[in-house]
């Protein structure tokens, strides 16, 4: 399985927000998605692929995604102005999925 991906960061930039990780070691095997896990409000953790599809290639390869900050504001989020932006990513192979990474933030809403 791959290995541990290091502390994700959440950055805005302009009405977006950026999700950014680095690559974990694959361990012998082609990394085949991300999953990327959000805080909510309710500080329960969420993930939306229709926000940040982790099998899509762009993000596969990227290791990022791009996401307006309404998506955040709205449901299932239903994140306020002054919040910060607090992700957690694994990675996943044909061996398994790592171990969940540290939490990542830094964007305010």
């Amino acid at each position: 399985m791959p290995s541990k991906i290091g502390t994700p960061t959440t950055t805005v930039s302009g009405s977006k927000i950026v999700f950014d990780w680095n690559a974990p070691a694959a361990n012998g095997l082609t990394i085949t998605k991300y999953e990327v896990q959000i805080r909510k409000a309710d500080l329960v953790y969420a993930v939306d692929a229709t926000v940040c599809d982790g099998s899509s290639q762009s993000v596969i390869i990227d290791t990022q995604c791009v996401i307006s900050i309404s998506q955040l504001t709205n449901a299932p989020f239903l994140l306020l102005k002054g919040y910060s932006v607090n992700i957690r990513v694994t990675a996943t192979n044909g061996y398994g999925t790592s171990v969940i990474s540290d939490v990542g933030s830094g964007a305010l809403i």
